[in-house]
């Protein structure tokens, strides 16, 4: 689903290049410059989920004042959040443990305290849940025995067999399982041997818990698809290119060399390039030289750091879409034609799906 447009009002019409800067050099460890609009720095920061950076400059004079409260609000609504989401994640995990169907934990607070040692860098309102495809209808039965509630029902087939996803309310509290049986959308091609990130799960403990979450190569390719979902998408991604910078200064050198290898293996090298290549011109970070990919093949890094930042700013040469697919399918044939005619057919559904049921501007209008 592409990113609500109204949470875009008061970027969408200006250039945030200057508290793009700012943002990238808070985001890589350096000293940013604070002379800058405050309002404008803080709605690009909430868009692109960085208002929790412990680096975040501390902002002065009449005209940030306001905007400090805000942030400060914020800031916590975040923490209570994401607080909620832990707890909610060690239901859920025992709630399935005891139906023994094999899960994990994607992105939220977990990934954020493997990533950057606390539950509280970004604000995260789902828990997401991976399990098998043959595990979804039993997963979904054990969530709402546990008294969450489907929701979406006008959107629930599409986004059962073309998004790989459930969505589930928790009971009494503003939080959203999504309960995943994939993790890729339409347009972009989708990981082979899926059960693989299940087998290869590590259990993280939290509290007096301990849940199934991604081994770390696999955090990396999952970032690395997260990423390439916003790029398809033209949604502002800077911290999740944050995350994949992180993840991947995470692994050992063996585990470097295994990424390498199940990237291969699941068909998402390309994926993994073009992951990388964002990360590194958008962020950049010391150590990791920066990656090229066909792609961003002619863009300059400040150009793709925009694409990343702020994907509305005009004059931006966004690869199409078919060129992207294209493109992270490799030299697979038969893999380009199965992934583009799924996202076909999606279009397809979405577009019967807004003639019957809901004026077409108003379909996507979700949780998100």
């Amino acid at each position: 689903m592409s990113f609500p447009e109204k949470e875009l009002t008061y970027v969408k019409r200006r250039d945030c290049s200057t508290q793009v800067e700012i943002l990238r050099k808070m985001a890589s460890g350096q000293a940013p410059p604070i002379s800058t609009d405050p309002r404008l720095l803080f709605e690009i920061a909430r868009v692109n989920k960085l208002l929790m950076h412990p680096g975040w400059p501390d902002l002065q004079g009449d005209a940030a004042e306001q905007v400090n409260a805000e942030l400060n609000f914020g800031r916590m609504r975040g923490m209570v959040s994401n607080n909620r989401g832990l707890k909610l994640a060690a239901e859920i995990t025992k709630a399935l443990d005891a139906g023994q169907i094999p899960h994990l934990h994607l992105k939220g607070p977990l990934q954020q305290i493997r990533l950057y040692g606390t539950p509280l860098f970004k604000p995260s309102g789902d828990v997401d849940i991976l399990v098998a495809p043959k595990d979804r209808i039993a997963a979904g039965k054990i969530l709402e025995e546990a008294g969450f509630k489907p929701t979406e029902a006008e959107l629930g087939s599409w986004w059962v067999h073309f998004l790989g996803e459930r969505h589930f309310e928790a009971p009494d509290q503003p939080i959203f399982v999504d309960l995943h049986h994939s993790v890729q959308q339409p347009g972009l091609p989708r990981p082979r041997n899926l059960v693989g990130f299940l087998h290869r799960a590590v259990r993280q403990s939290v509290a007096n818990s301990t849940l199934p979450v991604p081994s770390p190569p696999d955090m990396c390719l999952i970032a690395a698809i997260t990423l390439c979902k916003a790029f398809l998408s033209h949604e502002p991604a800077g911290s999740v290119a944050l995350d994949m910078i992180k993840a991947f200064e995470s692994l050992e050198l063996d585990e470097r060399d295994q990424l390498e290898q199940l990237a291969r293996q699941t068909g998402l090298s390309e994926t993994l390039d073009c992951a990388m290549a964002l990360a590194t011109a958008s962020i950049g970070q010391d150590g990791l030289p920066p990656r090229s990919h066909e792609l961003l093949a002619g863009r300059s890094a400040e150009t793709v750091r925009d694409m990343v930042f702020q994907p509305w700013k005009k004059g931006l040469s966004f690869p199409r879409r078919r060129e992207i697919l294209a493109s992270l399918c490799g030299r697979d044939l038969w893999r380009l034609v199965r992934e583009s005619n799924r996202a076909f057919l999606s279009n397809a559904f979405l577009n019967v799906i807004a003639r019957t049921r809901k004026p077409v501007g108003e379909v996507g209008e979700t949780k998100r």
